[in-house]
């Protein structure tokens, strides 16, 4: 009897959390990113999961708190203002700018700068955004 109520007991529990967990970000496409935002991509060609990280030039500082840490292809900045992609949280580390109506289908072979805006080269920044601003 007692391991039978633990069982409904725990079940119960589990229907619970997985009530309360967020469904996972649907697949997106180019057209899914809408005036004013500026979105990341986890696939190339603006597709896999979409991530908006500003609208109408909010920042985002840290891309971890999304599970969207280092795993950009692809961005469309639909916004007025460039944005800046940096390599680490806390706007730190290289980064690339994504000039206002700049789309970038494959970021792997981008223009990055150094932290302290000396440039960097052309050079892969795929898989690598951790902070927006």
């Amino acid at each position: 009897m007692r391991s039978r109520a633990f069982c409904v007991a725990a079940t119960a529990a589990l229907a619970l959390a997985g009530a309360t967990l967020p469904a996972a970000p649907a697949t997106a496409a180019a057209s899914d990113c809408g005036p004013g935002q500026v979105c990341l991509f986890k696939d190339y060609d603006y597709k896999g999961q979409m991530l908006v990280v500003a609208r109408f030039g909010l920042p985002h500082h840290d891309l971890k708190e999304d599970g969207f840490n280092d795993v950009t292809s692809s961005v469309i900045n639909n916004s007025a203002v460039g944005v800046r992609l940096h390599q680490d949280v806390w706007y730190g580390g290289k980064y690339i700018d994504v000039n206002a109506g700049e789309r970038i289908a494959d970021m792997s072979r981008v223009h990055i700068y150094n932290a302290d805006g000396s440039y960097f080269g052309v050079n892969t920044f795929n898989d690598r955004t951790s902070s927006t601003d």
